[in-house]
């Protein structure tokens, strides 16, 4: 029966650098700035990680890897090194591995993959940082390289995604790993323009992959209620007949609306944080990733504003009130002038929106030669220039749209053919 040969431990010593013999090449192919950069790092932290050597033929020992680290130690003024004394050459070669990481022309993603194996063979990432002369930064940056999916450290090893990506793209693979996915797929699709701004601008990049997406991932922006979204997401009789009360108040408020405006709050917001399913960028609006959160979100936002709405409508009320109790009791010339005007104004609206339909079809039937009127005729002018101008008029200071009606009747009905 075969007996396999005991694997001797390797033993850690303090050795004088002296004794080390080391490969002149490679000595003239390291960076001084590198150098540099892990003697600050050893004058801080000492020396984490040892070198590894052998036992030399002719005494002494010769360096297997670490050169990076006897000359970061030499260069402040340390005599003695902490050296892993092999007993024999079976890891040597594995050991120029990890060195040559340095000189290499690796990709990020390659250097993430050597970073790993470092870690797992037990360095710490001080320690490696260490061994390969790097900033502790970098080290940690390759490290979290490898915790994107495959698809996105591809892209940025090759260089399509900027290793400044990968924090941003961490952000969103927190908060939905499918939605991440999706992001990939859209950078991969030939939108380099939006791969090119996804540091800078994420939450910009995400907007746009969000709306080129198929819909099977669910994100929404955490800013105002769409109303296409009350009818998708099914809020409920209650919640629907809210909606419809938050339109019906916005209108009596202003009977120009177009729907309600229906907004979250940070409340809102903060119960995504909460829940960790919110992705948030400056300069860009929060987006949910969960869908049945988002739900109770919109009911709440939409009971918030009818409430808020109704408070309105109420103060509203109470301010025409006062204002026409004032002016029933408001004797002054002044008062008496503004109750005339306003008594006129009503009257031309009521005239209008009884006259509008028809004058459209007397506008119509002038326009194209089949009726005729007499041009001194102020009562036909007059209901032209209504059907012409229509039957919102209002008492904004901004339209004028008394003066023009008289000013068009006046002139007569010819004006406005010729000027139409």
């Amino acid at each position: 029966m075969a007996t396999s040969t005991p694997v001797v431990p390797a033993s850690v010593e303090l050795i004088a650098l002296a004794e080390i013999q080391t490969d002149r090449n490679v000595r003239q192919e390291l960076d001084a700035e590198d150098v540099a950069a892990l003697a600050q790092s050893i004058k801080l932290l000492g020396q984490l990680t040892p070198v590894s050597v052998r036992p030399a033929e002719d005494g002494g020992y010769v360096l297997i890897a670490g050169h990076k680290r006897c000359a970061a130690l030499a260069s402040l003024g340390e005599t003695h090194v902490r050296a892993e004394i092999r007993a024999d050459d079976s890891q040597e070669e594995s050991e120029r591995a990890a060195e040559n990481i340095v000189r290499s022309a690796l990709n990020p993603y390659e250097e993430a993959v050597a970073v790993q194996a470092m870690l797992d063979r037990g360095l710490t990432v001080d320690g490696a940082a260490q061994a390969l002369g790097w900033s502790r930064a970098r080290v940690t940056a390759r490290v979290r390289l490898l915790e994107l999916p495959e698809p996105a450290q591809r892209m940025i090893g090759d260089g399509r995604l900027p290793l400044s990506s990968i924090e941003p793209l961490r952000a969103i693979a927190s908060a939905s790993p499918k939605l991440l996915d999706e992001l990939i797929a859209f950078l991969a699709d030939g939108n380099e323009w939006a791969a090119e701004r996804i540091a800078r601008e994420p939450g910009w990049v995400l907007d746009a992959a969000m709306r080129s997406g198929n819909g099977k991932v669910f994100a929404a922006h955490l800013t105002r209620v769409d109303s296409a979204d009350v009818a998708t997401l099914r809020l409920g009789k209650k919640a629907e007949a809210a909606y419809e009360r938050a339109i019906e108040l916005t209108s009596t408020l202003d009977r120009y609306s177009y729907g309600a405006d229906i907004r979250f709050d940070e409340d809102d917001v903060d119960q995504a944080r909460a829940a960790g399913v919110v992705i948030e960028f400056e300069n860009s609006a929060p987006v949910i990733v969960d869908r049945s959160l988002y739900r109770e979100l919109v009911k709440t936002a939409i009971g918030r504003a009818v409430e808020e709405l109704e408070a309105k409508v109420a103060a509203h009320d109470r301010e025409r009130k006062a204002a026409r109790n004032s002016r029933l009791h408001d004797d002054t010339p002044e008062g008496a002038v503004a109750d005339a005007d306003r008594e006129q104004r009503g009257r031309i609206r009521e005239l209008s929106e009884k006259a509008h339909g028809v004058n459209l079809d007397l506008g119509r039937g002038l326009l194209n030669g089949l009726s005729t009127v007499d041009p001194a005729s102020p009562d036909v002018a007059r209901f032209f220039v209504y059907s012409a101008l229509g039957a919102d008029y209002d008492d904004s200071p901004y339209t004028h749209q008394g003066e023009r009606v008289a000013q068009l009747a006046v002139s007569g009905i010819r004006l406005v053919i010729e000027s139409s």
